[in-house]
């Protein structure tokens, strides 16, 4: 399915938290769709799996923001958010950057046997079931 499809659907499909949401941050929406969807590898995306990613990156980038971490692990994980998407969390950030995993492999490795899919599976079967 292209990227433009998956994007139909899931505006065509979303309930009223993501429209919502839509209207709050219509540029933060466009903007994981240029640089994320288009032209990328999006085999087996749905349009939930699109309402899950950005709402997952929107909840990550606002707790960055407000977290003690310095500008270049900001950019880091801003980077890793793109390469890595649902796959690691605020908790899993804490730990990672505590150990001092702030290089490509290790943080691969570092969220590979993180516990973030125990944690974000009860969140994400109850907004699939919302949608």
């Amino acid at each position: 399915m292209s990227a433009l499809t998956v994007v139909k659907f899931a505006l065509e499909n979303g309930d009223s938290k993501f429209h919502e949401f839509l209207k709050d941050f219509p540029e933060f929406f466009l903007e994981m769709v240029r640089n994320e969807l288009i032209d990328k590898k999006i085999v087996g995306m749905k349009w939930d799996d699109l309402i899950l990613r950005v709402e997952w990156k929107y909840n990550l980038m606002e707790w960055l923001k407000t977290s003690d971490f310095k500008e270049y692990a900001r950019a880091f994980i801003q980077k890793k958010s793109i390469d890595h998407p649902c796959q690691f969390d605020s908790q899993s950030l804490i730990n990672i950057y505590g150990m001092g995993f702030l290089n490509e492999k290790e943080f691969k490795g570092a969220i590979e046997k993180d516990d973030f899919k125990e944690r974000y599976a009860p969140v994400r079967s109850q907004r699939l079931k919302e949608l």
